[in-house]
């Protein structure tokens, strides 16, 4: 877990105040992976139709401030997982994710060279927000997209008649 107890030791010390004592893991946790738990809509600029999206890649992060992860985060918790950050950070993810990609304006010819520009997009949303949780994000990556089954039978319609008007 991220942080620690010793209060088992403390309930057998006889006072009227009692303490806590946490002990928070501050190292960068590497290579966490990411995944959009549904597809995120958007429009397409150029060909002016919904846009079913699906992405996944991986992160870093760390505990940056241990007093606001103590009280926004853990609270009466006795312990608090890697786990349960990578469940906070996919529920946060969609609405940046999905905001960037409304005001960058990519067709969806253009996702897959954008990547790195997408990450930073997104990671630029996310670390104000996990700041006030006490945690720093760090090597965002997109590592693949995905289009939903929609979205695939209009681009290969578009290919479709690109190929023929060519013709």
């Amino acid at each position: 877990p991220f942080w620690t107890t010793i209060s088992k030791v403390m309930q057998a010390f006889r006072s009227e105040h009692k303490v806590g004592i946490y002990f928070f893991r501050k190292t960068l946790i590497l290579d966490q992976k990411w995944g959009t738990p549904s597809v995120i809509k958007y429009e397409d600029p150029k060909y002016k139709f919904p846009v079913g999206l699906r992405a996944f890649g991986n992160y870093s992060f760390q505990i940056a401030d241990p007093a606001a992860f103590f009280v926004n985060v853990v609270g009466s918790n006795s312990s608090y997982t890697i786990v349960d950050f990578r469940n906070v950070m996919t529920a946060r993810l969609v609405q940046p994710l999905a905001d960037f990609l409304a005001e960058s304006r990519f067709t969806y010819t253009e996702i897959d060279a954008n990547r790195e520009e997408i990450a930073a997009g997104i990671l630029t949303k996310l670390i104000p927000e996990f700041a006030s949780l006490g945690f720093t994000i760090k090597d965002f990556k997109v590592e693949g997209t995905s289009f939903d089954e929609d979205t695939m039978k209009r681009i290969n319609r578009i290919a479709d008649m690109t190929a023929e008007a060519q013709a």
